[in-house]
Protein backbone atom coordinates (compact mmCIF):
# COMPACT_ATOMS: atom_id res chain seq x y z
CA UNK A 1 0.00 0.00 0.00
CA UNK A 2 3.14 2.46 -0.28
CA UNK A 3 4.53 3.71 -3.35
CA UNK A 4 6.71 3.15 -6.00
CA UNK A 5 7.54 5.73 -8.95
CA UNK A 6 9.69 5.63 -12.06
CA UNK A 7 11.49 9.05 -11.89
CA UNK A 8 12.96 11.89 -10.27
CA UNK A 9 10.02 11.63 -7.74
CA UNK A 10 11.49 7.69 -6.50
CA UNK A 11 13.90 8.98 -4.15
CA UNK A 12 10.93 11.86 -2.41
CA UNK A 13 8.38 8.45 -2.30
CA UNK A 14 10.67 6.01 -1.06
CA UNK A 15 11.69 8.78 1.44
CA UNK A 16 7.77 9.60 2.42
CA UNK A 17 7.12 6.08 3.20
CA UNK A 18 10.40 5.29 4.64
CA UNK A 19 9.29 7.70 7.25
CA UNK A 20 5.90 6.67 8.10
CA UNK A 21 6.38 2.63 8.50
CA UNK A 22 5.97 3.09 11.88
CA UNK A 23 3.09 5.04 12.29
CA UNK A 24 0.98 3.47 9.18
CA UNK A 25 -0.63 0.64 10.53
CA UNK A 26 -2.49 3.09 13.17
CA UNK A 27 -3.93 5.38 10.89
CA UNK A 28 -4.50 2.81 7.87
CA UNK A 29 -8.13 1.80 8.83
CA UNK A 30 -9.85 3.16 5.76
CA UNK A 31 -6.59 1.60 3.09
CA UNK A 32 -7.60 -1.65 5.62
CA UNK A 33 -11.32 -1.62 4.19
CA UNK A 34 -10.21 -0.72 0.62
CA UNK A 35 -8.06 -3.84 0.82
CA UNK A 36 -10.62 -5.92 2.08
CA UNK A 37 -13.25 -4.16 -0.67
CA UNK A 38 -10.08 -5.55 -3.71
CA UNK A 39 -10.33 -9.07 -1.96
CA UNK A 40 -13.71 -9.55 -1.90
CA UNK A 41 -13.86 -8.30 -5.51
CA UNK A 42 -11.18 -10.48 -7.08
CA UNK A 43 -12.67 -13.65 -4.62
CA UNK A 44 -16.27 -13.61 -6.71
CA UNK A 45 -14.64 -12.65 -9.86
CA UNK A 46 -11.64 -14.32 -10.01
CA UNK A 47 -11.36 -18.82 -11.15
CA UNK A 48 -10.11 -20.72 -7.87
CA UNK A 49 -6.52 -20.65 -7.97
CA UNK A 50 -4.56 -24.19 -9.32
CA UNK A 51 -1.94 -25.41 -6.66
CA UNK A 52 1.90 -23.63 -6.73
CA UNK A 53 0.80 -20.46 -8.23
CA UNK A 54 3.06 -17.66 -7.65
CA UNK A 55 1.32 -14.07 -6.19
CA UNK A 56 3.10 -11.20 -5.66
CA UNK A 57 1.97 -8.01 -3.87
CA UNK A 58 2.77 -4.79 -5.30
CA UNK A 59 3.43 -2.15 -3.18
CA UNK A 60 3.17 -4.29 -0.09
CA UNK A 61 3.81 -1.64 2.43
CA UNK A 62 3.54 -3.15 6.07
CA UNK A 63 2.35 -6.34 4.39
CA UNK A 64 -1.57 -6.00 5.19
CA UNK A 65 -2.69 -7.17 2.11
CA UNK A 66 -0.35 -9.27 1.73
CA UNK A 67 -0.76 -11.64 5.01
CA UNK A 68 -4.72 -11.36 3.82
CA UNK A 69 -3.88 -13.01 0.81
CA UNK A 70 -1.61 -15.95 2.87
CA UNK A 71 -4.63 -16.79 4.78
CA UNK A 72 -7.26 -16.84 1.51
CA UNK A 73 -4.39 -19.59 -0.42
CA UNK A 74 -4.96 -23.44 0.35
CA UNK A 75 -1.87 -24.74 2.22
CA UNK A 76 0.06 -26.20 -0.79
CA UNK A 77 0.07 -22.91 -2.49
CA UNK A 78 2.97 -21.79 -4.22
CA UNK A 79 5.44 -18.73 -3.16
CA UNK A 80 3.88 -15.63 -2.48
CA UNK A 81 5.70 -12.45 -2.47
CA UNK A 82 5.33 -8.47 -0.75
CA UNK A 83 7.09 -5.86 -3.00
CA UNK A 84 7.58 -1.99 -2.06
CA UNK A 85 10.28 0.36 -2.55
CA UNK A 86 10.45 1.64 1.19
CA UNK A 87 13.01 -0.63 3.60
CA UNK A 88 11.74 0.34 6.50
CA UNK A 89 7.99 -0.73 5.36
CA UNK A 90 9.32 -4.25 4.58
CA UNK A 91 10.63 -4.31 7.79
CA UNK A 92 7.39 -3.77 9.60
CA UNK A 93 6.30 -6.41 7.44
CA UNK A 94 8.70 -8.92 8.16
CA UNK A 95 8.82 -8.13 11.82
CA UNK A 96 4.57 -8.51 12.02
CA UNK A 97 3.62 -11.04 9.30
CA UNK A 98 3.57 -14.62 8.41
CA UNK A 99 7.15 -16.19 7.77
CA UNK A 100 5.85 -18.23 4.63
CA UNK A 101 5.72 -14.80 2.94
CA UNK A 102 9.06 -13.87 1.06
CA UNK A 103 9.93 -9.82 1.19
CA UNK A 104 11.41 -7.84 -1.36
CA UNK A 105 12.70 -4.40 -2.06
CA UNK A 106 11.23 -3.88 -5.54
CA UNK A 107 10.58 -0.83 -7.96
CA UNK A 108 7.09 -1.65 -9.60
CA UNK A 109 8.40 0.17 -12.47
CA UNK A 110 10.97 -2.51 -13.07
CA UNK A 111 9.68 -6.04 -11.75
CA UNK A 112 12.43 -8.28 -10.93
CA UNK A 113 10.52 -11.18 -12.10
CA UNK A 114 10.94 -13.16 -15.28
CA UNK A 115 8.95 -13.68 -18.33
CA UNK A 116 5.71 -15.59 -17.87
CA UNK A 117 6.60 -16.20 -13.70
CA UNK A 118 3.85 -14.76 -12.14
CA UNK A 119 0.43 -16.44 -11.72
CA UNK A 120 -1.43 -13.01 -10.54
CA UNK A 121 -0.50 -9.47 -8.93
CA UNK A 122 -1.88 -7.98 -6.47
CA UNK A 123 -1.77 -4.39 -5.24
CA UNK A 124 -3.44 -1.94 -2.78
CA UNK A 125 -3.45 1.38 -3.38
CA UNK A 126 0.09 1.98 -4.46
CA UNK A 127 0.03 2.18 -8.23
CA UNK A 128 -1.23 6.04 -8.08
CA UNK A 129 2.12 7.06 -6.58
CA UNK A 130 3.93 5.88 -10.31
CA UNK A 131 4.93 8.80 -12.91
CA UNK A 132 3.71 5.75 -15.48
CA UNK A 133 1.02 2.95 -14.89
CA UNK A 134 1.17 1.92 -18.59
CA UNK A 135 4.77 1.39 -18.09
CA UNK A 136 3.80 -0.96 -15.13
CA UNK A 137 1.26 -2.45 -17.20
CA UNK A 138 3.54 -3.36 -19.62
CA UNK A 139 5.60 -4.78 -16.80
CA UNK A 140 2.84 -6.96 -15.43
CA UNK A 141 1.89 -8.28 -18.84
CA UNK A 142 5.64 -9.51 -19.19
CA UNK A 143 5.92 -11.33 -16.06
CA UNK A 144 2.31 -12.40 -15.97
CA UNK A 145 2.10 -16.25 -17.42
CA UNK A 146 -1.02 -16.78 -20.05
CA UNK A 147 -3.83 -16.92 -18.44
CA UNK A 148 -2.73 -14.77 -15.49
CA UNK A 149 -4.44 -11.76 -13.92
CA UNK A 150 -3.68 -8.70 -12.28
CA UNK A 151 -5.99 -7.02 -9.57
CA UNK A 152 -5.48 -3.53 -8.45
CA UNK A 153 -6.87 -0.63 -6.56
CA UNK A 154 -6.03 3.09 -6.94
CA UNK A 155 -6.90 6.63 -6.34
CA UNK A 156 -8.60 9.07 -9.04
CA UNK A 157 -8.42 12.41 -9.34
CA UNK A 158 -11.52 13.12 -6.60
CA UNK A 159 -9.21 12.47 -3.91
CA UNK A 160 -8.94 14.86 -1.15
CA UNK A 161 -11.32 17.32 -3.50
CA UNK A 162 -12.42 19.29 -0.12
CA UNK A 163 -9.07 19.40 0.52
CA UNK A 164 -7.90 20.94 -2.30
CA UNK A 165 -10.86 22.86 -2.28
CA UNK A 166 -9.83 24.61 1.23
CA UNK A 167 -6.16 25.27 -0.30
CA UNK A 168 -7.44 27.05 -3.26
CA UNK A 169 -9.52 28.76 -1.17
CA UNK A 170 -6.84 30.04 1.51
CA UNK A 171 -4.25 30.43 -1.74
CA UNK A 172 -6.25 31.84 -4.59
CA UNK A 173 -4.13 29.56 -6.98
CA UNK A 174 -6.13 26.46 -8.56
CA UNK A 175 -5.15 23.21 -6.81
CA UNK A 176 -5.67 20.36 -9.66
CA UNK A 177 -5.78 16.42 -8.43
CA UNK A 178 -1.81 15.36 -8.71
CA UNK A 179 -4.24 11.28 -9.41
CA UNK A 180 -4.60 10.83 -13.16
CA UNK A 181 -8.63 11.57 -14.72
CA UNK A 182 -11.03 9.05 -15.55
CA UNK A 183 -10.55 9.62 -18.54
CA UNK A 184 -7.22 9.22 -18.77
CA UNK A 185 -6.76 6.12 -16.41
CA UNK A 186 -9.42 4.21 -18.76
CA UNK A 187 -7.63 5.48 -21.72
CA UNK A 188 -4.41 3.54 -20.04
CA UNK A 189 -6.14 0.71 -19.49
CA UNK A 190 -7.72 1.03 -23.32
CA UNK A 191 -4.04 0.54 -24.75
CA UNK A 192 -2.46 -1.94 -22.00
CA UNK A 193 -2.44 -5.36 -23.64
CA UNK A 194 -4.11 -6.86 -20.91
CA UNK A 195 -7.87 -7.54 -20.84
CA UNK A 196 -10.05 -5.85 -18.62
CA UNK A 197 -12.06 -7.69 -16.95
CA UNK A 198 -13.54 -5.48 -14.66
CA UNK A 199 -13.82 -1.95 -13.40
CA UNK A 200 -15.34 -0.41 -10.77
CA UNK A 201 -15.27 3.20 -9.17
CA UNK A 202 -15.47 3.64 -5.84
CA UNK A 203 -15.53 6.64 -3.18
CA UNK A 204 -14.63 6.11 0.53
CA UNK A 205 -15.04 8.67 3.09
CA UNK A 206 -13.20 9.39 6.39
CA UNK A 207 -13.25 12.08 8.71
CA UNK A 208 -10.85 14.22 11.42
CA UNK A 209 -12.21 16.57 13.59
CA UNK A 210 -10.27 19.54 12.08
CA UNK A 211 -7.38 20.35 9.25
CA UNK A 212 -4.95 19.79 11.93
CA UNK A 213 -5.75 16.23 12.62
CA UNK A 214 -6.23 15.48 8.30
CA UNK A 215 -2.66 16.43 8.04
CA UNK A 216 -1.71 14.70 10.54
CA UNK A 217 -3.00 11.95 9.39
CA UNK A 218 -2.11 12.31 5.73
CA UNK A 219 1.59 12.57 7.21
CA UNK A 220 1.18 9.27 9.03
CA UNK A 221 0.39 7.55 6.18
CA UNK A 222 3.26 9.02 4.36
CA UNK A 223 0.89 10.84 1.47
CA UNK A 224 2.22 14.11 0.89
CA UNK A 225 -0.12 16.36 2.22
CA UNK A 226 0.15 20.41 1.16
CA UNK A 227 3.14 22.52 2.67
CA UNK A 228 2.82 25.92 3.29
CA UNK A 229 6.21 26.86 1.47
CA UNK A 230 4.46 25.33 -1.64
CA UNK A 231 1.80 27.80 -1.13
CA UNK A 232 3.80 31.05 -0.44
CA UNK A 233 2.42 31.04 3.23
CA UNK A 234 3.96 30.30 6.26
CA UNK A 235 3.70 27.54 8.38
CA UNK A 236 0.77 28.34 11.71
CA UNK A 237 -0.46 31.08 9.63
CA UNK A 238 -1.49 28.71 6.69
CA UNK A 239 -3.12 26.56 8.97
CA UNK A 240 -5.06 28.82 10.39
CA UNK A 241 -6.37 30.17 7.47
CA UNK A 242 -7.54 26.56 6.73
CA UNK A 243 -8.84 26.01 9.66
CA UNK A 244 -10.99 29.38 9.41
CA UNK A 245 -12.11 27.94 6.02
CA UNK A 246 -12.72 24.60 6.53
CA UNK A 247 -16.68 25.45 7.63
CA UNK A 248 -17.06 25.41 4.28
CA UNK A 249 -16.28 22.06 3.61
CA UNK A 250 -17.05 20.50 6.97
CA UNK A 251 -19.62 17.53 7.60
CA UNK A 252 -21.88 16.61 10.41
CA UNK A 253 -19.06 13.80 11.44
CA UNK A 254 -15.93 16.31 10.66
CA UNK A 255 -13.84 17.29 8.01
CA UNK A 256 -13.82 14.28 4.97
CA UNK A 257 -10.92 13.02 3.59
CA UNK A 258 -12.55 11.61 0.66
CA UNK A 259 -10.83 8.55 -1.67
CA UNK A 260 -11.73 8.30 -5.08
CA UNK A 261 -10.98 4.25 -5.80
CA UNK A 262 -11.13 2.49 -8.92
CA UNK A 263 -10.92 -1.07 -8.62
CA UNK A 264 -9.63 -3.26 -11.66
CA UNK A 265 -9.19 -6.63 -12.63
CA UNK A 266 -7.05 -7.32 -15.74
CA UNK A 267 -6.46 -10.71 -17.95
CA UNK A 268 -3.40 -11.86 -19.76
CA UNK A 269 -4.97 -14.25 -23.13
CA UNK A 270 -3.70 -17.48 -22.73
Amino acid sequence: MTAMASSSRHSDIGRRFAQAAATYDGAAVLQRGIAESLLAQTQRLLPSPSSNERWIDVGCGTGYLTQRLARQRATHAGPLWGIDIAHPMLLQARSSRSNAIQWLQADAARLPFSTGSVDRFYSSLALQWLDDLGLFLEEAYRCLRPGGWLSFSTLGDDTLRELRQLQQQVSGQPHPSSFMSVERFCETLHHSALQLSHHRRQSFCCHYADVIQLMRGLSRLGAQGPTPSQRGLKGRAWLRQLTAASDDVRAPQGIPARYDTHFVILHKPR
